[in-house]
């Protein structure tokens, strides 16, 4: 998945990492058959992929395949720069580790 987002990275490098992070959702929820229609929150937070980024949905719908919503967040902290990361104390627990400490 590493390569796959790094490859999305170069060919959108002009579009803003939220506008990124929007489509994957937008993608995810469509996928998914998950309906966001009457959320105001989510229907206003996905108007930032407006029809200029039809490539980008496009790209990421092609693309990516989410089996669960731990794909999207591992595509999440793959999109953050390592300094940010590091400034933030940001760190993404894959699915199994998180499965491992939730049953002990």
């Amino acid at each position: 998945m590493k390569s796959d987002v790094q490859k999305l990275m170069q060919k959108f490098k002009d579009t803003d990492i939220p506008i990124i992070e929007a489509a994957f959702v937008k993608v995810y929820l469509q996928k998914k058959n998950i309906f966001f229609e009457n959320s105001r929150f989510i229907c206003s937070y996905l108007e930032r992929v407006a029809d200029r980024d039809a490539e980008l949905y496009r790209y990421i719908f092609d693309s990516f395949h989410f089996v669960q919503i731990d794909d999207l967040i591992g595509i999440f902290e793959l999109l953050l720069n390592s300094e940010n990361k590091k400034m933030n104390g940001m760190i993404y627990t894959p699915y199994h580790i998180k499965n491992i400490l939730l049953n002990m």
